[in-house]
């Protein structure tokens, strides 16, 4: 469901739509930069600027996720998403020894869990990353770091 497209809606509207909000300056606060339609965007400093928006979100529990590698092998974390939209990840594996990641999409609220087994040889700490990004433009929404401590 979106704003409607017309000169009629109300801050009610909006507020359906984002879930939350008690004020103008809020559901801006609170809006998504890319659920804005472009014609009506404007500075975003009135409510005109809502119309036919549509909230868009990711959200993830997680922005670091630690191994340690003296661990219990093939440890498990865990990413849970809240989001309303298909998503897919990026996972950069290059910098973790033996690690790996069996879902790398998803559609609405969903999760993804990383394993990481073998001890990092190096002794060096070692960081990756998961990057969650929207399905139909490639867009950037969320992203994780990933640490391995030897």
């Amino acid at each position: 469901m979106s704003v409607p497209n017309t000169n009629t809606f109300s801050e009610q509207d909006v507020k359906d739509e984002i879930g939350s909000g008690s004020s103008l300056v809020e559901l801006f606060t609170l809006s998504s930069n890319i659920g804005f339609d472009g014609i009506y965007k404007g500075d975003k400093d009135r409510l005109t600027n809502f119309r036919n928006y549509t909230h868009i979100y990711l959200n993830i529990n997680n922005t670091s996720l630690h191994f340690d590698s003296n661990g219990d092998p093939w440890s498990t974390r865990r990413i849970t998403v809240s989001s309303n939209l298909e998503w897919y990840i990026i996972f950069d594996q290059s910098q973790i020894i033996s690690a790996y990641v069996e879902q790398t999409s998803g559609s609405n609220n969903g999760y993804v869990d990383f394993y990481c087994g073998e001890s990092n040889t190096s002794g060096d700490i070692h960081t990756s990353y998961v990057k969650f990004y929207r399905t139909s433009d490639n867009t950037l929404l969320a992203e994780c770091y990933i640490v391995q401590h030897p």
